[in-house]
């Protein structure tokens, strides 16, 4: 799996933040409903951190776009 770093610009897709929540949520439940293979747990684990890091990367986004709007009014 890439990092986010080596991703092409190609490929990015915008997403909206609450889907990447959700996303996350079902994946949670989902652990601690399922019982996994040891090989499928470093992909999950990857992938799980890529959302995280995603949603948190967008929660800061979005806090510093709506400071930039409280200034300018």
């Amino acid at each position: 799996m890439e990092s986010p770093k080596e991703i092409p610009t190609e490929d990015i897709v915008k997403v909206d933040l609450q889907l990447l929540k959700d996303i996350h949520n079902v994946i949670t439940v989902a652990n601690q409903r399922c019982h996994w293979k040891i090989s499928e747990l470093y992909p999950l684990g990857l992938l799980v951190k890529t959302l995280e890091d995603t949603i948190e990367r967008g929660e800061k986004d979005k806090k510093s776009r709506e400071k930039l709007r409280e200034n300018r009014t």
